[in-house]
């Protein structure tokens, strides 16, 4: 198993996880969890656009596979702005103490899940979807779009009934 490309943390924490497949069953399944892993570590970097793929090739003779991970990282990206909609109760304020990523900082996928975690833990909202958005012609910023959808907020039950000894009662 080898990592290539342009590796922007050290070799130790790739190697920890390439060092797992050593030796062992071949898994599609296990090669695409390895990749979700590295683009989330990546994420939570700041690389918002990283793309990973493990590339098998396959020894017919030897009964072996070498696995090579290609990281393309991208360039660092920032959040630019945070936009909210589907908020026509709710001030933006409450959901902004809601964000855990934060406009002009490094994009942070783990801190955008966060987020989400946080706003729908609010019970004021019956969805929440935050989407990734590219700036035109700003190759290293994204806006965040919040689209949520608000909870009927209050109710109003009346109840009645009638009975032979008290007539009419509320």
């Amino acid at each position: 198993v080898e990592v290539v490309g342009d590796l922007p943390f050290e070799d130790e924490v790739y190697e920890e996880i390439t060092n797992s497949l050593k030796d062992k069953i071949y898994s599609q399944a296990q090669i695409t969890g390895i990749e979700e892993f590295f683009t989330n570590v990546l994420g939570n970097q700041g690389y918002a656009f990283a793309e990973v793929s493990g590339n098998p090739v396959i020894d017919d003779d030897s009964q072996e596979v070498k696995i090579t991970f290609s990281v393309m990282p991208g360039k660092r990206t920032y959040t630019r702005k945070i936009l909210f909609t589907g908020n026509n109760l709710t001030q933006d304020y409450v959901l902004r103490r809601e964000m855990r990523q934060f406009e002009s900082s490094y994009y942070d996928k783990e801190k955008i899940d966060q987020s989400t975690r946080r706003l729908k833990r609010t019970q004021y909202f019956e969805g929440v979807d935050i989407k990734t958005v590219s700036v035109p012609g700003i190759s290293d910023q994204v806006d965040l779009t919040v689209a949520v959808k608000e909870k009927n907020t209050g109710s109003v039950k009346l109840g009645a009934g009638a009975s032979s000894d008290e007539g009419l009662v509320c």
